[in-house]
């Protein structure tokens, strides 16, 4: 059997998760509002009387075109998405150089 005394503690051990729970708490109102805000996303498309096997069906496959604005927006949701991806890759292999 190990008998061991339990460890001493004191006020201070608890005082950096204290603080990380206040912190945490004082943007717990601007979780709720932003909340809010996305759930008024939902609410919005589901008063809509939107043809929905429809929207289903577009969304899973959509009709390619080549069409100058149909490749502008492509180029523009591709952009937007991997060149935020590419800085955060590059950073860690500069710090290793």
């Amino acid at each position: 059997m190990n008998m061991t005394k339990p460890q001493q503690t004191s006020k201070q051990d608890g005082y950096p998760l204290m603080m990380g729970i206040r912190a945490i708490s004082a943007r717990l109102g601007h979780v709720k509002w932003l909340t809010l805000a996305l759930l008024a996303y939902i609410v919005t498309a589901l008063t809509l009387k939107l043809p929905w096997l429809t929207l289903l069906h577009d969304a899973l496959l959509p009709k390619l075109s080549w069409q100058a604005a149909y490749i502008t927006a492509l180029v523009a949701i591709f952009g937007t998405t991997i060149s935020p991806y590419l800085f955060f890759r590059q950073v860690p292999q500069k710090i290793e150089d």
